[in-house]
């Protein structure tokens, strides 16, 4: 599967401003984190995941507070140095930003027309390799031969006679075989008729969940936006040497399809 680019470029060497404290602090993927993309995000430099990194500014807020910037960063930078990944930061902003007008743009392309359901539908039975359209038909063809094949055999054993045994015992043989093989066609054309039902329910969840993600992004908890995005992003590769990004987009979840490339737009 073609993965989208989302255009993201360092500008400098993407180190926080000078006046900035080198003090961070790794988040996790708890409710109260404020990260839509943990556990998302693979370095294409190193291998380890991306995680959430805030970076404390020396002075503080009139409060008391410390003032925070939210990041993404490489885990084998934050936790073992530069001996496992350069340093490199995304700001929270811009990453999500980024991943969620993807989606939106998925989204707005598949699923606001009647024309983009329907192209769905066809990538999607694509991927489901469902060999036959005409499943209904092929399966018929098997119920009526093997219909024929025990009559054949019925009419064979009541004709039976001591000259023609050895004939109607090896007819029968053939017939078994032949009854094996499209018994297990039955259960191929049975299993492939079981996953067009599944691409229509899983066609109408998608629509659900496209529903749901506007809603979500306007009134929803972190915790459901976190969810909408994992139903929607299989995996988004950090490329801190290039400074882009590339997300696996799922337009249906569970089933990674092509989808159309970014517009390469430059974020950072």
């Amino acid at each position: 599967m073609k993965m989208n680019v989302i255009g993201i470029r360092r500008r400098g060497d993407n180190r926080a401003s000078d006046h900035v404290a080198a003090v961070a602090v790794v988040l996790g993927v708890g409710a109260r984190s404020p990260y839509l993309l943990s556990g998302l995000i693979r370095c294409a430099h190193c291998g380890h995941k991306w995680i959430g990194y805030t970076v404390n500014k020396g002075r503080k807020r009139k409060d008391g507070s410390n003032s925070k910037t939210l990041y993404y960063a490489c885990s084998g930078y934050v936790n073992k140095g530069k001996a496992v990944c350069e340093r490199r930061v995304i700001g929270i902003d811009v990453l999500e930003g980024a991943v969620v007008g993807q989606i939106e743009a998925m989204l707005q392309r598949y699923f606001a027309t009647p024309e983009g359901l329907e192209e769905i539908r066809r990538q999607v039975e694509a991927e489901m390799a469902v060999e036959r359209p005409q499943i209904g038909e092929e399966l018929d063809q098997v119920d009526i031969r093997l219909r024929e094949i025990k009559q054949i055999i019925t009419n064979l054993i009541d004709n039976l006679t001591a000259a023609n045994r050895e004939y109607v015992d090896a007819r029968i043989i053939e017939l078994k075989r032949e009854t094996a093989v499209l018994e297990a066609r039955r259960l191929d054309l049975e299993a492939a008729g079981a996953k067009r039902l599944e691409l229509d329910r899983l066609v109408d969840q998608a629509v659900q969940l496209a529903g749901e993600f506007d809603r979500a992004f306007v009134e929803g908890t972190m915790e459901e936006k976190r969810l909408l995005v994992r139903a929607f992003v299989k995996e988004i590769v950090v490329d801190p040497d290039s400074g882009t990004a590339r997300a696996r987009v799922m337009v249906v979840p569970g089933i990674e399809m092509e989808v159309a490339e970014a517009d390469g737009r430059q974020y950072i």
